[in-house]
């Protein structure tokens, strides 16, 4: 941890902007953070699974893309006006590998969401009740 940082600072000011929502929410403020802390567990759950979604979605696209190749390795470029040509097939390769790169995406940033609201929901929690406190959101 950087030396810098004065920690009473911060401790003060987290304080003063958790004080009024600890005041509205009175003695149920415990369970409203134990519930939260949990909500994000949960959370970070999801999205290792919809990371795993995502993936099998990007691999099935991988796998129609080489069918795609196949096909294109086995149809003669002389069918265009017949049957798909073997350049439709090779298009339609690219663009599919083009295409999967998004559910890759996607699950890659759910992967690392997720690993870090399981890792530290307790953060996820404090972030909640400062976005409440941001918004003026009632209580």
């Amino acid at each position: 941890m950087p030396d810098n940082i004065n920690y009473a600072a911060v401790y003060t000011e987290l304080k003063a902007l958790l004080e009024p929502i600890g005041e509205k929410l009175g003695e149920g403020a415990g369970f409203a953070w134990d519930t939260v802390v949990h909500q994000m567990s949960v959370v970070g759950v999801g999205m290792l699974m919809g990371s795993v979604l995502a993936y099998i979605g990007a691999m099935s696209l991988i796998w129609t893309a080489m069918k795609c190749g196949k096909k294109a390795d086995t149809k003669p470029m002389s069918t265009y006006w017949g049957n798909s040509s073997a350049g439709e097939w090779r298009t339609s390769q690219v663009l599919i590998h083009i295409i999967a790169v998004a559910p890759f995406a996607m699950g890659s940033w759910l992967l690392i969401n997720g690993v870090m609201h399981l890792m530290n929901p307790e953060f996820y929690a404090l972030e909640f009740f400062m976005n409440l406190v941001k918004t003026n959101a009632p209580l």
